[in-house]
């Protein structure tokens, strides 16, 4: 890819699972990467590994949740690395309740705040820049539980991540004449850290045949890498269940 065609790429959740994969396949291949995540120790131990990979990432330390934090993260980040072009949002969680018998209205609002409200603070945060340049990529992780009703995933979960696909579909009906492609991307069982915050815990086995997060961080990038006459709007990505060998 030529250099001018390499445009900044923020990732929220940047510092583990599917934004840290992603962030490295793109490292490979000269991408200048900005991470966004809770965790400053997280972020700087992902840069390093970024760096290792050959690439070279900033990082600005934010809860997604609050809109305060992702302007001023936004802002640090155009300081350093000018305009993102592109825009990958990976924050995200689940919670315990995951059953309407358990449900709490709090833990219904913090899925909301993390997973619905975190996407749009940091779309609203690029548009204006994407417009001005006239291009620009927005991908949303928003899961299979938000393109389809998983009950395992809980009403909260899933209701926030319809409300991202909703939402990203809106975006490319009002923004495609502005050159910005948005894409749902709609992963199946992904084998991450997040896995270990179930109710009940998958075994190895399952794990092994689930998507590892480095399969959905190659195709981020090709994602990243495609033509910009070519918009994937909706991306579902599921496991074949055969036991992934290595990664």
């Amino acid at each position: 890819m030529s250099e001018e065609n390499r445009k900044p790429v923020w990732i929220t959740g940047g510092s583990s699972g599917i934004g840290l994969a992603a962030a490295l396949e793109l490292a490979s291949a000269g991408h200048p990467l900005a991470l966004t995540g809770r965790r400053e120790v997280a972020l700087k131990s992902a840069c390093a590994q970024v760096e290792a990979a050959g690439g070279n990432a900033t990082y600005a330390v934010a809860d997604v949740a609050s809109a305060s934090e992702v302007e001023r993260a936004h802002r640090e980040i155009v300081t350093r690395l000018g305009p993102v072009g592109v825009l990958i949002n990976s924050a995200g969680f689940n919670i315990p309740e995951r059953s309407w018998s358990t449900l709490r209205a709090d833990g219904f609002d913090e899925a909301v705040a993390g997973n619905l409200n975190g996407s749009l603070y940091t779309i609203l945060e690029v548009l204006p820049g994407m417009r001005a340049m006239e291009d620009g990529l927005i991908v949303n992780l928003i899961s299979g539980a938000g393109r389809y009703v998983w009950p395992g995933a809980g009403p909260a979960y899933m209701a926030a991540k319809h409300a991202v696909f909703a939402m990203t579909s809106s975006l490319n009906m009002e923004e495609a004449r502005n050159g910005i492609r948005a894409c749902a991307l709609c992963p199946g069982e992904v084998d991450t850290p997040i896995m270990d915050k179930r109710p009940q815990l998958p075994s190895d086995d399952q794990r092994s045949r689930m998507l590892s997060a480095r399969d959905v961080g190659r195709f981020i990038r090709y994602l990243v890498e495609a033509p910009p006459t070519m918009n994937f709007t909706e991306v579902v990505i599921m496991p074949t269940g055969r036991v992934r060998k290595d990664d």
